[in-house]
Order: structure tokens, then C-alpha cells, then sequence
């Protein structure tokens, strides 16, 4: 009975040892394939982090905005929605104050917190945009960030020149997007 309960034990933590060794994977294929350095890349996630948290702390703000923070190199994109211009600069000053932030790019919009079926129809959106660049030959898998908010696309990531364009020229024509932001450092061409 005892060998019985021993082997359903170490089953189980067999089992969650492999979820860790999975997920484990993500992270590093996720790091691999970022132009970044990890060092930077942790840089920028603890300031996406603490940016989230210091806006967390303005209550009001919080509760009636819909945000979210994207860091890259030290730049700093914030979007969404808030009600009010007065909201929408102490959320700059907010993030501006985060330490290691270099530039914050506020493109927040000044109305009331988009529905879930916008939201909806913007991951749709983010979706397509991903596998058409995924598919692309002459574009790096993995190595732009795309996000939708309210049907406008923000393309985000180190990329050349002609990575750039043509990332660019797929976000346009895809159906429903209204328009298309680039958060891109350009690099040279290897």
C-alpha cells in the first residue's frame, strides 16, 4: 500500500515538473529569438512590471482605465483608454517615473474603456497580423511584437529597414485596422 501512495506521489510530481520544464522551454525559445539581450529583456519586463504597479496605485485611474504598458530598450508604449486628459498625463508622469525608463510613448486614448467584443475583434486582428507575418520568408518569426487596441495596430521589435516595410505593409491591408503605429528601432541589415 505504501509502494501504491510512494508511486501516485512522485507521479504527480513528475507530471508538475514537466509543466515547469515545458513553460521553462517557452521562456527561453520566447528570449532566444528576441534581438534583445537577456539583460535587456529583463530590464524591460521589470519596468512593464513596476510601470503596471505604480499605475495600479492611482485607484481612480486604474479603475476607470483600460492599460496596458509594452517596454523596448527603455522606451515605454502605453495604451488603451481613460476618460480624461487629466488621467492621460499623470499616466505619463506615472510611467515616466519608473526607474530605467528612457521615453514613454503615451498613445492612450482619451474616451471610455473599450468593450469586450472590440477586444474580441482586436486579438482577431493581432492574430492574423502574426501568422501573415509568421508566414512571410523574408520576415524573423518571433522577433515583432504585435498588439491591437481599439482596431490600431502597434508593431513593435528591432527590425531592418525592409523588415519594417514589409511588416508595415501587412498590418495595412489587413481587414478591420484603422491604422498602424511602429515602435521599431531599426537595426542594420546582417
Amino acid at each position: 500500500m505504501l509502494r501504491i501512495i510512494t508511486v501516485v506521489v512522485l507521479a504527480g510530481l513528475l507530471q508538475a515538473c514537466a509543466g515547469a520544464v515545458v513553460v521553462g522551454a517557452g521562456v527561453a525559445a520566447g528570449a532566444a529569438t528576441d534581438r534583445r539581450t537577456i539583460g535587456t529583456q529583463f530590464d524591460d519586463q521589470t519596468i512593464e512590471l513596476q510601470a503596471l504597479s505604480e499605475l495600479g496605485k492611482e485607484e481612480n485611474i486604474w479603475r476607470e482605465s483600460k492599460l496596458s504598458v509594452v517596454a523596448l530598450n527603455g522606451r515605454v508604449l502605453v495604451i488603451g483608454q481613460t476618460p480624461n486628459e487629466e488621467y492621460f498625463n499623470k499616466i505619463t508622469q506615472v510611467v515616466r517615473d519608473v526607474s530605467g525608463v528612457q521615453q514613454v510613448l503615451n498613445e492612450v486614448r482619451i474616451k471610455a474603456p473599450v468593450s469586450l467584443g472590440v477586444r474580441s475583434n482586436d486579438s482577431w486582428i493581432t492574430t492574423k497580423i502574426k501568422f501573415k507575418i509568421y508566414e512571410d520568408s523574408k520576415l524573423p518569426p518571433g522577433k515583432i511584437k504585435v498588439i491591437t487596441e481599439d482596431s490600431e495596430v502597434f508593431l513593435i521589435g528591432f527590425v531592418t529597414a525592409e523588415e519594417e516595410r514589409l511588416a508595415i505593409d501587412i498590418a495595412r491591408h489587413e481587414t478591420g485596422v484603422a491604422k498602424v503605429i511602429k515602435v521599431f528601432e531599426l537595426i542594420e541589415a546582417s
